[in-house]
């Protein structure tokens, strides 16, 4: 174990998002750390599009929840983590004994109230206590900056495919994803690696759809016929509604992504006799985190190329102008600039 007697005395870093496309970085206490709590150092925290909305209205808690770093510290009940690991922070604060969670569905705990980076604070500061079953030690082969696209980009695309896949009982042929931002070129990406033979997808950026085709995805057709399984990845109500008119009947349309708009579903009778499944999942369990990190090694290096904006933390506000603007895919800030990080985490 280490030393933490000093925290009340030292001073960490931390993003302070004040509202009103203001974020200034800022000195705060050190966290404090239970007995069943990690202290980690924050190395990268990759920005998400569920973090845009924060931009304008503000937040008490710091945000960023695609975190990646090393343990320094470790609670005194603390059994399975070690000082030194490289870890990535799953960020539903799970109460580990309804029934679900008994199952490692963790995602859909009975008592989930708190997520990090958005009630509780999150990765775009120094130093950031978590409790222990929120630590995934990152396997050895994998750098932090493909690792940590094992949370979002890929954990969360791959979870709402296997629930769209059993409800199809397979996987179907081809799949349409509307929105090309970092989760719509993930869930097409995983997509391919999961069996589908041909991914179509669209943006209303065209800089989006640029990086889509460079990866080798079609647009779709405006002659396109119905599919089985629509993805909708942009989190507009316009996303949704294009989502619901692609979808075949007795197929799935996937409610990936995440925006402040609400989505009337129009009481149409196109709608009333289409027969399809609306699936809207969250994030992953636990359970499928082995599963998941043989889905990043055989698209990982494919997908890193998403990572198109690598600043440190003092360029916070920058860095997050030119995602709003959509001139990045994928940014990643680095909030830790240890001397380990500088020795191959981009390898």
């Amino acid at each position: 174990m280490g030393s933490h007697d000093d925290s009340d005395a030292r001073q960490m870093r931390a993003a302070l998002f004040a509202g009103e496309r203001r974020i200034d970085v800022v000195e705060r206490p050190m966290p404090d750390l239970g007995p069943s709590d990690v202290l980690v150092e924050v190395e990268l925290c990759a920005l998400c599009g569920s973090d845009k909305r924060l931009l304008e209205s503000g937040t008490s808690v710091t945000p960023g929840h695609e975190i990646a770093g090393r343990v320094i510290f470790v609670g005194e009940k603390v059994e399975r983590v070690k000082i030194g690991e490289r870890i990535l922070v799953y960020i539903p604060l799970y109460c580990g004994s309804c029934p679900a969670c008994r199952k490692g569905r963790t995602n859909r705990c009975a008592n989930l109230t708190q997520l990090v980076g958005w009630q509780v604070p999150g990765g775009f500061q120094e130093y950031l206590a978590v409790p222990e079953g929120n630590v995934l030690s990152v396997p050895d082969d994998l750098a932090l900056s493909r690792a940590v696209l094992a949370l979002d980009t890929v954990g969360t695309s791959a979870h709402g495919l296997r629930e769209s896949f059993r409800f199809l009982e397979g996987i179907p042929e081809t799949i349409a994803v509307i929105g090309c931002g970092p989760l719509g070129i993930g869930v097409s990406t995983v997509a391919e690696v999961m069996g589908a033979t041909h991914v179509v997808v669209d943006d209303v950026l065209p800089a989006r759809l640029s990086a889509a085709k460079a990866l080798g995805f079609e647009r779709i057709d405006a002659e396109q016929g119905k599919i089985p399984l629509v993805v909708e990845a942009s989190g507009s109500s316009e996303g949704r509604d294009r989502a619901m008119a692609l979808v075949e009947p007795g197929g799935v349309v996937l409610l990936l992504g995440e925006g402040s708009q609400p989505w009337v579903v129009p009481a149409s009778p196109a709608w009333r006799r289409l027969e399809a499944a609306y699936i809207r999942s969250f994030y992953f369990p636990l359970s499928e985190v082995a599963d998941n990190w043989e889905v990043i090694r055989r698209c990982g290096s494919r997908l890193a190329g998403l990572i198109d904006d690598v600043r440190p933390l003092d360029s916070l506000f920058d860095v997050f102008i030119d995602f709003v603007s959509g001139k990045s895919v994928k940014p990643l800030v680095t909030v830790k600039l240890s001397d380990h990080i500088q020795k191959g985490v981009f390898t």
